[in-house]
């Protein structure tokens, strides 16, 4: 994700358990930021949520609408319990980026998680129309609309995901049960 945005992992990091002060970082020096945005993006899978966050707010002090700032931000806010901030960094996201589609899916995982399902099937959406062949999302949309027992639509949508990916056993057992499903009512 964050390659795509052109960001790379950064070389030379001190250790991982060794944020330096971003409030330290002059917003042209494009290499420091990448460390310190590498080291909060550490702190945050390795369940250091107060640290991560801590960096990430500084970083956004920065550049408030960078995309790969913005995305981890709020997968950091997720892993930290902070639901509502999370989703507003997400809609802030896809404000700046409104063509990254695993963005999309994030923020329709956040709101299928947080019962918004009508505005989780509209981001799913969006996930599969910005990127057709993001099969996460094809196939959460697929099981969204099956546990709102909108059956015809969840098949067209797992069908497709296993056109897509043909070994995929648990579309093809899904598929099975929908049909299933369909026949006896």
């Amino acid at each position: 994700v964050l390659r795509s945005l052109g960001y790379v992992a950064s070389g030379g990091r001190s250790g991982p358990g060794d944020l330096v002060d971003p409030s330290l970082v002059d917003p042209k020096d494009r290499a420091t930021f990448a460390v310190l945005f590498d080291e909060a993006v550490l702190a945050t899978q390795a369940g250091r949520a107060a640290e991560s966050l801590a960096a990430f707010t500084k970083l956004r002090a920065i550049e408030p609408d960078n995309p790969a700032l913005l995305f981890e931000l709020g997968q950091a806010q997720i892993r930290a319990g902070q639901l509502v901030q999370a989703k507003e960094a997400y809609q802030r996201l896809l404000k700046v980026r409104p063509d990254m589609g695993v963005a999309w899916f994030r923020y329709a995982q956040l709101l299928d998680n947080s019962h918004e399902w009508e505005q989780a099937e509209a981001a799913y959406r969006r996930a599969v129309q910005v990127d057709p062949n993001n099969m996460d999302a094809r196939k959460a949309l697929g099981s969204l609309l099956a546990e709102n027992k909108r059956y015809g639509e969840a098949i067209v949508e797992l069908e497709q995901a296993a056109e897509r990916d043909p070994a995929d056993i648990a579309v093809k057992r899904e598929l099975e049960r929908l049909w299933q499903a369909t026949r006896k009512r």
